[in-house]
This record gives structure tokens, C-alpha cells and sequence, in this order.
């Protein structure tokens, strides 16, 4: 009995046995990112995402990836398949594309070419036959990164890459920074990535398709310039002209003798606060202490609290000031008229080409303002490749207290059209399903993030621990309140007007972190990620596991070869074509192999 019956009928046996994963459960040192289609492995790093720990859900055993001589960093796709294989990148001194293998326990580096000088693995298929990712080729010019795709051949081992189909032209007209392939399907006929602009501000999310004759073909989801605006060849930026370069070295000695006798009679320049009575004074400097305490309503300016008698004298004082100070001095009155003629004209074209790359800049500005600003590298494929998830992110500016904002694009690949989710909480989507479900966390990029989710008959995302309750069975929103549920103490810093300064404080905090989701494609597993930031004694890094569907099983994306067969029959006895869609119940799953041998087990799903 061959090796790839043995795994099938391994995971025919789980399947009966039932996963170690029966409810829900908590792992340490690693942040789980990935979770393979069928449930059974995950895959997470640590804080600098250049170490990568592998679960086997099965047994909840791990396995750490990394070496004592090299470090690795996972794609950013889905990087785990079915039967173990992680993808990402070795980093050396290059970043160069490779595989870990469960099987073999061993990284296996993918192939170049002779002039790619590095390259990263993003998604595999749930199979484990194809890895998706980019590779930099100097033969490409300002391309900095071109999408690939990695085949595993009979053999069991990945050949050469193929280049997949990619624009080479961006929608300004320009040659783009980056095309990238990050997530892949089950089958390896659908890979999503996205392409960066030459200017490096615009990313668009790009889908490859391959069709019955083995051909690739591309098309971007989201059209970039839908108004057909004629965006022209970027005009060049113009050199600063500089008036020392039409000078002698005397009369650039002369003009620097006079600068400094200029500064040498400086005085201080008067400020409006020395003409202003205590009383003013004292008003003006309460009213910034508040606004600095609160960053609340409009900056205090000092104008505000001065009156017109001061600010009268004030006035006189500066205009005396300025008189005495007397006129900087001008470099072109130290030029001879020949010099400054030929200045003067460099300044006029120099003028003129600015002014051309300006009215450029405008058009490329209308059209590029409105586009999403799609999140780099941020874009998740489903399983079947149904359905794609990009988020928009606009960071708001802190100074001024103005949140983040997103916007979450759901596309439905099969009739190209897209939805638009716009939650009221800054948030990222982390996962897609083949129905349309989308996991994302919230707020951005934090430590302590909540998770969530937007079924596909609901027009928002709800907190996953709301799903869990209404909707899993009770012990997994039982063991989430337990695990997720944190009291701690931060300190922080309040103004205290008694004594006119901040003083630290002890600030108690009662918080649920549900964490950065992921799950596996069917969603029986949802897995998240947290930092330890309320117990410093205990690890840094939590995964959390909770198995939402207790009918969970190894049925789905089981796969025969030429060499066994595996077939899955009701309990009636009928053969079943379609096994990607099955309801709960009971299954017969039959294995053959090469020798005739069978194995048949009953299955729950």
C-alpha cells in the first residue's frame, strides 16, 4: 500500500476518531495565521514574522520550521496546504522561494532562473501541486516583481516555474512596481495577487485564470480608470536651477560677506507675549494646557487673547524691528547682467517644466483619488476560488484625532460583480469562504484586536464571539468568555490642575480579545491570534482553536491519483460525484490502491 492511500485512509481514521480539537484550545509561542482547507494543520510566526511554527490539529502537535542556520518567513497567501507543505521564503542575504514539507521534515528550496535574483512563495493549493508566488527579474527592467506559478510534477518534486500573464503597463501608462500572485485555489486554476503602481501609492487586486487548454489569462477586479481619462506619458521632472551656478566664486564670496553682516545686526524679534498683560498672558497658556490635554476643539492662538492695544504695540515694534534689520540680500544683484540673463531664462524653462509636470500630476491625481487604496499584499482567495476579499484602508491623522476608516470588497468571481462593506470600526478582512463568509479583525493592525465576521446573508460584520453565541453551540461561547475575557492594568498619564502637571496613573481594564481570525475553508475551525498584553509572566503569544462545527471530517478535498482511488458513497449506497458539497449525515469512504487492497470506513460529517 502506497504512501498517498496511507494518508487518505490517515485521514479517513481521524475523521472516525475524531480531531484532538473537540471544542476549543488555546496554544502559546505562536501566532496562528493559516489554517489548511480541509482543518487539518495551521501555521503561525512569531512577533517578527521570521519564524514559523506548524500545528497539527489531529494531535495538536507543533513542530518549529525554522533552523539553527536559517531563518524563514511564510507567504502571504494561504501558505499551509492539506497535507502539511508550508511556503514562504529562506532569508538570506536573498530572499529565495521554498517549501516545508511534513512528510519529509526538510525545506526544499523552488527554483530560478538564472536572472531572478530572489523570489517568495505565497499560496499553495490544498492539495499541495501548486505554489504561487513572485520572483524579481532584472531582464524585466523597472518591473521589480513578477507573478509565478510552481507545479509538482509525478515524481512528487516542483520543476520550473512558469510565468504567469501580467500587465506591464500600469493605469497611468507607466511600467508598474510590483505584480504579485499571493493566494491561490484548491485546484490551482485560480490565483489572486495584485499590481503596484510605478508610483508605489496604487495597488490593485489582479486575478489569473486558467482555462481548459492549460492557458493563463488575467484581469484586474477593480477597473482603475472607468471614466477612460487619457492619461499621457509622465513628463520630466525638472532639475532645480541654482543661481551659483551662473556665478564667480567672487560674487558668490561677496554675497555670502553680506549675509553674514546682515545676521550680524540681527536683534531679537519682538513676540506679541511681551506686550500682553499677565492677566492675557494667563488665559492664553490655560487655554493651551486644556487643548493639549484633550487635543479637543481649535488650536488656541495667542491673537485670540491679546487686545488691540497690545497687539497695536506689537505691531510698531516689529515694523521697527524690520527696518532696522533692513533687506536680506539677493543673490542676483551680486550677478553681472550676462549672468543674470542666462539665469534667468534657465529659471523660465525650469518654470515652464514644472508647470508641465504639475497639469500631469493633476490628471494622474484625479484618477488615482479615486481609486480604493487597497491594502498591500492584503487579498484572500476561497477555497474554490468562488470569491475574493480585499480591504481599503485610509489612515486618519492622529494629531487631530480622526480614526482609520476601511472599506471591505467582497468579489464574486463567478459573475464579476463586487459588494462593499463599510463597518462602522476601522477593520482588516483576514479570510474568505466559498459562500461568501469574510473573518476580518478590528482595529487595524493592533495587538489587541476583536475578531469578526459577515455571514453571507448579512449586510455587516458582527463581533465572532455575538456569531459564536447565537449560532455555535454554547460551550465554544462559554470557552471563548473564559479564554478571551482579560482584566489588567495599564499605566497612563492624566493632567492634574491642582498641581499644573500630568502625574501617572493606574488605569484597570476589563477587555475581550478575541484576536486576528483565520479558519479553515468550510469554517468548522476558526482559528485567532492575540499578543499577551495582560499577563507579563506568561507567554507572549497566544493562538486560540475553536471548533465551531463538531461534524467537522476529513471527507472534503480527499483526492485520488492515478496509482488509488478513493470513492465516497450516502448511506444508501450511491456513488457521490460532487464531494465539495456535501450535507451532514453519515459516509462511506472506500479506498483502493494499486494492489486491490480496500479499506472502507464509516464516516460522520
Amino acid at each position: 500500500m502506497n504512501k498517498s492511500l496511507l494518508l487518505s485512509v490517515g485521514v479517513i481514521a481521524s475523521a472516525m476518531t475524531s480531531m484532538a480539537l473537540e471544542t476549543s484550545t488555546v496554544k502559546t509561542g505562536a501566532l496562528v495565521k493559516q489554517i489548511s482547507a480541509d482543518g487539518t494543520f495551521a501555521a503561525g510566526t512569531n512577533l517578527s514574522n521570521e519564524s514559523i511554527t506548524l500545528i497539527n490539529l489531529t494531535d495538536l502537535s507543533s513542530i518549529a520550521l525554522n533552523t539553527e542556520t536559517a531563518s524563514y518567513s511564510p507567504g502571504n497567501g494561504n501558505f499551509v496546504s492539506n497535507d502539511g507543505t508550508v511556503v514562504g521564503s529562506l532569508d538570506a542575504t536573498a530572499s529565495r522561494p521554498c517549501f516545508y514539507s511534513y512528510d519529509s521534515k526538510a525545506w526544499t528550496e523552488l527554483s530560478l532562473s538564472a536572472s531572478d535574483s530572489q523570489g517568495v512563495a505565497n499560496g499553495i493549493s490544498a492539495d499541495g501541486s501548486y505554489i504561487c508566488g513572485q520572483v524579481t527579474n532584472p531582464a524585466d527592467g523597472e518591473l521589480m516583481a513578477r507573478p509565478v506559478l510552481w507545479s509538482r510534477s509525478g515524481n512528487g518534486a516542483f520543476g520550473e516555474y512558469v510565468a504567469l500573464p501580467c500587465p506591464t503597463i500600469d493605469f497611468s501608462g507607466r511600467t508598474p512596481q510590483y505584480v504579485t500572485a499571493i493566494s491561490i485555489n484548491r485546484d490551482g486554476t485560480a490565483i489572486v495577487g495584485q499590481v503596484r503602481d510605478y508610483s508605489g501609492t496604487v495597488t490593485l487586486p489582479i486575478l489569473y485564470t486558467k482555462a481548459a487548454n492549460g492557458e493563463w489569462s488575467y484581469k484586474y477586479l477593480w477597473d482603475a480608470n472607468p471614466n477612460g481619462v487619457e492619461i499621457t506619458a509622465e513628463p520630466e521632472y525638472p532639475q532645480s536651477v541654482n543661481a551659483e551656478d551662473f556665478m564667480t566664486s567672487e560674487e558668490i564670496a561677496a554675497y555670502n560677506a553680506a549675509v553674514a553682516a546682515y545676521y550680524a545686526k540681527q536683534k531679537e524679534r519682538p513676540s506679541l507675549e511681551d506686550f500682553m498683560s499677565q492677566e492675557h498672558l494667563d488665559a492664553y497658556n490655560a487655554a493651551m494646557e486644556e487643548w493639549w490635554s484633550s487635543w479637543a476643539g481649535p488650536y488656541p492662538e495667542v491673537e485670540s487673547y491679546a487686545s488691540d492695544e497690545e497687539k497695536e504695540a506689537y505691531n510698531a515694534a516689529f515694523e521697527k524691528w524690520k527696518e532696522e534689520l533692513g533687506e536680506y540680500p539677493q543673490m542676483t544683484s551680486f550677478m553681472a547682467e550676462e549672468e543674470l540673463a542666462a539665469y534667468n531664462a534657465a529659471v523660465d524653462e525650469y518654470n515652464q517644466k514644472m508647470e508641465a509636470y504639475d497639469n500631469w500630476s493633476a490628471v494622474f491625481d484625479s484618477v488615482k483619488n479615486e481609486i480604493p487604496q487597497f491594502d498591500f499584499n492584503n487579498i484572500f482567495l476561497s477555497s474554490k476560488g468562488l470569491y475574493a476579499v480585499s480591504t481599503e484602508v485610509v489612515e486618519g491623522d492622529w494629531r487631530y484625532s480622526v480614526e482609520d476608516s476601511s472599506t471591505v470588497y467582497l468579489f464574486d468571481l463567478t459573475t464579476g460583480s463586487y459588494s462593499k462593506i463599510e463597518p462602522a470600526v476601522a477593520m482588516q478582512a483576514t479570510y474568505v469562504n466559498d459562500e461568501g463568509v469574510v473573518l476580518a479583525a478590528a482595529p487595524l493592525w493592533s495587538s489587541d484586536a476583536t475578531a469578526y465576521i459577515k455571514t453571507a446573508d448579512a449586510n455587516d460584520f458582527v463581533e465572532l464571539l455575538s456569531y459564536v453565541q447565537n449560532v455555535a453551540n454554547n460551550e465554544v461561547y462559554e470557552w471563548m468568555k473564559e479564554n478571551m475575557e482579560h482584566t489588567y492594568f495599564e499605566t497612563d498619564w492624566e493632567w492634574n490642575g491642582d498641581i499644573g502637571d500630568y502625574e501617572e496613573v493606574t488605569v484597570t481594564i476589563n477587555e475581550t480579545i478575541t484576536g486576528t481570525p483565520c479558519a479553515d475553508a468550510k469554517l468548522n475551525i476558526v482559528g485567532s491570534y492575540a499578543y499577551n498584553k495582560w499577563d507579563e509572566e506568561a507567554e507572549p503569544l497566544y493562538s486560540y482553536f475553536m471548533l465551531l462545527n463538531k461534524a467537522h471530517s476529513g471527507i472534503s478535498d480527499i483526492a485520488s491519483s492515478k496509482d488509488n482511488k478513493v470513492e465516497i458513497y450516502d448511506i444508501n449506497g450511491r456513488r457521490l460525484s460532487d464531494t465539495q458539497n456535501l450535507v451532514p449525515g453519515i459516509y462511506i469512504v472506500r479506498a483502493t490502491d494499486a494492489q486491490g487492497n480496500v479499506i472502507s470506513k464509516k464516516v460522520k460529517y
